[in-house]
């Protein structure tokens, strides 16, 4: 056992020692660029218009006028099919936009990047999308491909050498722009690979949920065998739905709106405002999407109102003390019940939802839904009100209902949704299994 430790650790400064000597130099941007990124004394900065830029951004949907409300300078865009209009809208309000360029991840099972043709039409489709948008002033940067299983090699394989090509291609049509890809979590064999293999890069994006603090780890083990990258924080926000704790029956438990709020400004103060390093970060999901459940990430709902996180994400970037806050919801109670208990119940049992909140006012409106969740991650189909409420405690503000379970066995979701009338909402929800009894 001894000798193969000591093997282990003879091949790891091996290869540690290869790495550095051959490390590959970092793309370095002309100086007369219009956003570049430059090395100083305390690591990188971003350069744009001439003046130092650091992200204070979101991901998702172009609330661009509340996002420089709330104290924000950056838009991450997902979704490119209206660009144009995005980016002048952008400009008015002094966003910066990063937008994403779709690539389709590296597979071993079935590689689109062996297939010529294809990758013809997706370089063309590349070099088009650019060139619309090179030089728009609300451009910040590309970001080429999200989370694209970067394979850990030590050479050129197919994949590799068409997304250089790609970086090349971009850099030669927009010398004005930085270029960035991003990595689910901080994978240390994705982030290694790519700085040994895609030097022409000019950072890295992290797409990191549950520990901010894997990235640090990350960035000083890459510094002792090759020249580290700048890098940003793509995505974060609570722990992703496929990071989180679960009931007995394996069903996601998740925050209140006002528990994810806490949760946020926490990382950002503790974590990522200290974090001298990155060049900035973008919170997740600037918007509504159904990722786990229908309100997991949710920053907004359907018709634009906003949560808590919003008003939390406006303390952190501008650095006051926000009064006017979306409602509180502390709790939601199931037969006198927390999430974590055991909410077992038989068809058509006579339940009863508790909300449990902070100052709840007259003008608060309500709405509720029992959820019929599927066997997959995420999926899920509505129950109409009027097969499950019997009955609505304290009228005026809804704050408990009585329901019948549901005949049908399986799981479901009772979500709660809270409305006032300043546009904003808060959202909490508990899982609860129905089983027919013998």
């Amino acid at each position: 056992m001894k000798r193969l430790s000591v093997s282990i650790v003879l091949v790891i400064i091996m290869l540690s020692t290869f790495f550095y000597v051959n490390r590959p130099n970092r793309h370095v941007m002309n100086e007369s660029a219009t956003v570049r990124i430059v090395e100083t004394e305390k690591g990188f900065e971003i350069i744009r218009n001439g003046k130092p830029f650091y992200i204070k951004g979101a991901g998702g949907k172009p609330y661009l006028k509340e996002l420089s409300e709330a104290g924000g300078n950056t838009l991450r865009l997902y979704d490119t099919t209206n660009t144009a209009k995005i980016l002048d809208e952008a400009q008015k309000y002094n966003i910066a936009v990063i937008l994403d360029i779709w690539l389709p991840k590296y597979q071993n099972n079935y590689n689109f990047y062996k297939d010529k043709e294809y990758v013809k039409t997706m370089k063309e489709a590349v070099k088009k999308f650019v060139n619309q948008h090179k030089n728009h002033p609300a451009l910040l940067m590309w970001n080429l491909g999200n989370e694209l299983v970067y394979p850990l090699t030590l050479g050129e394989n197919e994949f590799i050498k068409i997304f250089n090509d790609m970086i090349e291609q971009i850099h030669e049509d927009d010398p004005n722009h930085p270029v960035s890809t991003t990595v689910a979590g901080a994978s240390r064999g994705q982030t290694l690979s790519i700085h040994l293999n895609s030097p022409q890069l000019d950072l890295v994006g992290y797409n990191i949920f549950k520990n901010l603090k894997e990235i640090e780890r990350n960035q000083r083990q890459l510094s002792m065998v090759t020249n580290v990258m700048p890098y940003y924080i793509t995505e974060w926000s609570v722990a992703g739905p496929w990071e989180t704790e679960n009931t007995k029956w394996s069903r996601l438990l998740e925050l209140t709106s006002k528990e994810k709020a806490e949760v946020c400004k926490r990382k950002y103060e503790t974590y990522i405002k200290l974090d001298e390093e990155s060049l900035g970060s973008v919170a997740f999901y600037w918007g509504d999407k159904n990722e786990g459940t229908p309100t997991w990430f949710n920053i907004f709902d359907e018709e634009g109102r906003k949560n808590n996180v919003y008003f939390a994400l406006k303390e952190v970037w501008t650095g006051m003390e926000i009064e006017e806050d979306a409602p509180n919801i502390s709790q939601l109670l199931l037969n006198e019940r927390k999430d974590t208990d055991l909410q077992l119940h038989s068809p058509n049992d006579t339940l009863k939802a508790v909300l449990k909140m902070e100052n709840p006012v007259i003008n608060y409106t309500f709405k509720w839904e029992i959820l019929k969740e599927g066997l997959s991650f995420g999926i899920s189909s509505k129950l109409e009100p009027e097969s499950f409420i019997l009955d609505t405690i304290s009228k005026d503000k809804m704050l408990s209902i009585s329901f019948r379970a549901p005949t049908e066995e399986g799981t479901y979701r009772l979500m709660a949704y809270v409305y006032d009338d300043h546009q904003n909402f808060a959202t909490a929800n508990i899982p609860f299994f129905v089983l027919k009894k013998d």
